[in-house]
């Protein structure tokens, strides 16, 4: 086969040689074929030959061409013969000619001794799995045969109907195709990403793209599935150790689609720390690294991340929960730790990795930074704090903020209270009231550590602290829940005031104090007390039962209860036996007291104060006689001194008896008698000389019958009422007295006058008194009389011994 080949016709006539010679033409070969390996013709396979995969701009092996006739090659072809074969690059997937744009280097050579070598070719711009080459003998007018890129050849029919059939080409194709990579590869993070990684949370979505060097802002794309090209990520710590098997998990391997290979699901476990790194690397990197392309990860065949961090899912103190604490005291040791997920320690974390926490004090939101420095490095995970202390500070609500210095990750403790280390009264004296008086204003004061006021309490806090009246017992101070008005103060700027004006103490007396509590959770209660003092009564009130406007000598006069009473004079209740008060009575006479008062009044003239009530049932006064008089109950202050008084209604004191101090001589009808002498007796024989006129007392005299002055013994001349009443039934049997009479004592008693109206009048029938008995007279004219009373119901009637009559 080859060029110039003419034919050339001889004939003979008439001796002559005639001759025709055509013109130049071609003898092309039957066929073009490839070599091994990269074809079917021949089996020899040169020991240095690359087999690829090759990257863009890499040079492709060097393809030997051969034009053959008769499966031998054509060495008739020779460079004069002006044979040409060229090369084209056909896409992998849409198998376009891509040549132009795409295939690099001398892609048509002359053909010499019928072979054709082609070197130094390469690709760009394009990378995957699928490429081929196709060789064409230019000229060739060969029908599309089955081996034949169908595509090519159906194009090259399409030229020649365009070109009078002279577009044909003869072809031969790779027998493999040819892989293509990239040789930049770029990574970037995409979509929304967390400011910063955490072990066991999803890590930023990444992105790897290939580019040509010679392009490198259009990303290649085109990838598909077939190409079976792969990126695979990996994990490597500080010391570049690779711990991908445990330390990282999602899709770890990726296949480009379109222009990237995108990772959206990493995550690592297990682990934190800094200088960590994400290396993704194609799957042709170990080409690379065995041809020293990309040893050190730098963007050909492999990428990576910078170096980051990858933080705690979590930290926690211990223990979470506070105690309260003081303000200035040195809070409980405290432990940070780092966890994962699962709260699995990362003791892998050590001071190298530059994590630190810092202690915030919070208050309702408010972030208080402890004083000095404060922040600790972590170290197998842990941190403690060991002397951690809160000054001038304290409340309701605080927490404890631990927070880590880089990723600001931090957890909280419990809310625990601060509280102040002492209260201190403003004024801790208090004057001595009466019940019922306002006490003095208390104003409390919140003392710190250093003894400051902690005006950074609020009422928001709600620190409260209550007041008590603490009362003495003798031997002991005990609360007697006996303050009336406002008893729970809450502080505000440190300061708790309880208004004195609205605070009392009403039921009780005695010596007091007051006492000022705050209570604290988990911690003792703080204390502050006033000094002592004392609580007084204010008034003496009484209550009298049935006074009478007289009493007889030796008679117990009216019951009288006697309080303690406030201000408001109401009765002070709480006052018992034990407390030792008692009220004392003594005897007034138009309003003087009377000397010697204690000689007269009898029958219990002091009284221990009980329930608050002193009661006089059983006084008595002998020896005085008048009107009126007035008993007076008097208290003594044993505190101030004061005296306290008040005084009974006014009452008469009548004689004990009348006494004749002349006898009568025998009288005539009609004559003037002896002037005659009573004295009123104190019944001692005594005369009562203070009645004087201005009492009013009326002596009667009345002429009296029968042989009454002779019908009893001498001895009883002078008796008078009230022996009389006392004389048993012995005593009267002379006078025919029943051994009953002293029943008939309490009629008389209650109404003697009617007695002295039946005797003075001679009265038979009968006198009734108020309380329903009946009096009289028998016996009057001849006989000695006899007084005689019927009680009230009794339907009979019994003796009195009367005595003598001039007495009675």
């Amino acid at each position: 086969a080859g060029s110039n080949f003419t034919l050339t016709f001889t004939t003979f006539y008439n001796g002559y040689f005639l001759t025709y010679v055509s013109p130049n033409f071609k003898v092309l070969p039957n066929s073009i074929e490839l070599e091994a390996p990269w074809g079917s013709w021949g089996d020899y396979v040169p020991p240095d030959t690359d087999n690829g995969p090759w990257m863009v701009h890499e040079v492709l092996p060097t393809f030997r061409v051969a034009l053959a006739v008769l499966n031998t090659t054509a060495t008739s072809i020779v460079a004069e013969d002006g044979f040409y074969i060229g090369a084209r690059l056909f896409d992998k997937n849409s198998l376009a000619d891509i040549s132009q744009t795409s295939l690099v280097g001398t892609t048509r050579h002359l053909v010499s001794d019928g072979i054709v070598n082609f070197e130094g070719l390469s690709v760009r711009y394009v990378a995957g799995t699928g490429f081929r080459m196709s060789f064409f003998l230019e000229g060739s007018d060969v029908p599309c045969l089955p081996e034949n890129l169908r595509v090519v050849c159906d194009e090259r029919e399409e030229m020649r109907g365009l070109t009078g059939g002279l577009g044909g080409y003869l072809t031969e194709t790779m027998t493999q195709d040819i892989v293509i990579y990239p040789d930049i590869m770029s990574l970037e993070i995409f979509g929304k990403h967390p400011p910063f990684l955490r072990v066991d949370e999803t890590m930023f979505s990444y992105r790897v793209q290939f580019f040509d060097s010679m392009q490198p802002s259009v990303a290649i794309s085109g990838f598909v599935p077939s190409d079976a090209f792969t990126v695979a990520a990996s994990l490597f710590n500080g010391d570049n150790t690779d711990i991908s098997s445990w330390g990282l998990d999602g899709t770890k391997i990726a296949a480009p689609a379109g222009d990237s290979a995108t990772f959206v699901d990493l995550v690592v476990r297990g682990t934190a720390g800094s200088s960590f790194a994400l290396k993704f690397s194609a799957n042709w990197n170990q080409r690379c690294v065995a041809k020293l392309i990309d040893t050190a990860c730098s963007g050909k065949c492999c990428v990576q991340t910078s170096r980051f961090s990858v933080f705690p899912f979590s930290i926690q103190p211990n223990p979470m929960s506070l105690p309260g604490t003081t303000e200035g005291s040195t809070l409980p040791n405290i432990t940070v730790s780092f966890y994962d997920y699962s709260m699995n320690l990362l003791s892998g974390i050590v001071p190298a990795d530059g994590f630190a926490v810092t202690p915030f004090l919070r208050k309702r939101g408010r972030i208080i930074a402890f004083d000095g420095e404060r922040t600790l490095v972590v170290n197998r995970g842990v941190v403690e704090f060991s002397n951690l202390q809160i000054l001038e500070e304290a409340g309701s609500f605080f927490t404890l903020l631990f927070e880590e210095d880089n990723s600001r990750i931090s957890s909280i403790t419990k809310q625990f209270h601060v509280y102040d280390s002492s209260l201190e009264l403003e004024n801790s004296a208090q004057p001595n009231i009466a019940a019922g008086m306002d006490l003095q204003t208390v104003t409390v004061l919140l003392r710190g550590e250093q003894n400051q006021t902690l005006t950074a309490i609020e009422a928001a806090d709600n620190f409260t602290v209550t007041v008590h009246a603490m009362k003495y017992d003798g031997s002991s101070w005990l609360d007697c829940g006996c303050i009336a008005g406002p008893r729970t103060g809450v502080a505000d700027s440190g300061v708790v005031s309880f208004d004195g004006s609205s605070m009392t103490i009403r039921s009780t007396i005695g010596f007091f104090r007051l006492e000022l509590r705050q209570q604290r959770v988990d911690m003792t209660t703080l204390k502050a007390r006033t000094n002592a003092f004392s609580v007084l009564p204010f008034a003496l009130t009484i209550v009298e039962t049935s006074p009478q406007r007289s009493y007889s000598a030796g008679e117990a006069i009216h019951s009288v209860s006697v309080s303690l009473a406030d201000v408001d004079g109401n009765a002070i209740p709480d006052i018992y036996t034990a407390d030792g008060f008692a009220i004392t009575a003594s005897l007034l006479y138009r309003g003087d007291p009377v000397r010697g008062s204690s000689s007269f009044l009898s029958g219990g003239t002091s009284q221990i104060v009980n329930n608050g009530i002193a009661t006089f049932a059983a006084l008595q006064i002998d020896g005085k006689a008048g009107a009126g008089y007035q008993v007076r109950f008097s208290f003594n202050d044993p505190v101030g001194g004061d005296r306290l008084t008040a005084n009974s209604s006014t009452f008469a004191l009548r004689p004990s008896a009348l006494a004749v101090n002349n006898s009568q001589p025998n009288a005539i009808t009609g004559e003037r008698l002896p002037a005659i002498s009573v004295t009123l007796d104190d019944g001692s024989g005594g005369t009562l000389v203070e009645i004087s006129e201005a009492d009013r007392f009326v002596v009667k005299a009345a002429l009296l019958a029968g042989k009454a002055l002779g019908c009893l013994p001498a001895d009883y001349q002078r008796a008078t009422v009230a022996t009389t009443m006392g004389l048993n039934a012995s005593e009267c049997q002379r006078s025919a007295l029943a051994a009953s009479a002293t029943s008939f004592m309490t009629g008389f008693e209650r109404s003697p006058s009617a007695a002295y109206t039946a005797l003075i009048t001679g009265v038979e029938a009968g006198v009734s008194d108020g309380g329903g008995n009946q009096w009289r007279i028998r016996n009057k004219i001849g006989e000695c009389a006899l007084l005689e009373v019927q009680p009230a119901g009794s339907g009979a009637w019994g003796h009195v011994c009367p005595g003598s009559f001039s007495s009675a």
